[in-house]
């Protein structure tokens, strides 16, 4: 977690050391092609690059979002069903998706715009992990069920609605820095196999696995042409 703190730190330090030297006065005119960079999806293993063509005179735009993530864990299993922590992390996950979202600018005060933004995203998931679940078994014509540590393979699709507003501070010709926050709500829909392994991965909004409310907030930076 500190390195990844300190990932985020060096990236919004990098985003403030180039000094400001002029702005477009002619944002309102002309359309423009942006380039962001979300850096707190980090935290969760994922990168996101936002595409963004103006259209309007640059008013508006529409955001693609693609997004990837990978992440793999040393998890550790007891010899024995066991309550531990760690059996409820996964081994590797494995995630894909894009977002869109529709931006209206509303507001331009100098180097500083203001927006509302709406939209979605769909991201699939992959987790492999080990659960103990009762196993079937036939030996001499008899059946029996035997407790074991299996693999499970989770997969989730998870769906994201959501509006927000945000600020986004141009302060040098090709470079800017948004910031946002929002409201909506996100859907997800776990298929595993076995069936019955238990869920993981879903205790809070921003988990992989997670349904309820979703509060959008963040910064990103990038390049405008």
């Amino acid at each position: 977690m500190q390195n990844r703190i300190f990932i985020l730190s060096l990236l919004f330090l990098f985003t403030f050391s180039i000094s400001e030297k002029s702005f477009s006065q002619a944002d309102t005119a002309k359309n423009i092609f942006q380039i962001g960079f979300v850096p707190q999806y980090i935290i969760n293993h994922g990168v996101r690059i936002d595409f963004e063509p103006t259209f309007k005179q640059g008013k508006q735009s529409l955001q693609f979002s693609p997004q990837f993530y990978y992440d793999e864990n040393n998890v550790y299993y007891s010899d024995y069903p066991s309550y531990y922590y760690s059996e409820q992390e996964y081994e590797k996950i494995v995630g894909y998706g894009a977002g869109l979202h529709h931006k209206i600018y509303i507001q331009f005060i100098k180097k500083w715009k203001i927006y509302v933004s709406y939209g979605g995203e769909y991201v699939r998931f992959t987790m492999d992990y080990k659960s103990w679940q009762w196993v079937d078994y036939t030996e001499e014509g008899l059946n029996y069920l035997s407790y074991e540590l299996v693999d499970v393979k989770q997969n989730t699709d998870r769906i994201r609605a959501d509006i927000s507003m945000g600020v986004q501070f141009n302060y040098v010709d090709n470079l800017f820095l948004d910031f946002y926050i929002g409201a909506g709500g996100v859907y997800s829909l776990n298929d595993m196999n076995p069936t019955s392994a238990k869920p993981i991965i879903n205790d809070g909004m921003y988990d992989y696995a997670y349904t309820g409310i979703y509060i959008p907030i963040g910064f990103r930076f990038g390049l405008r042409f």
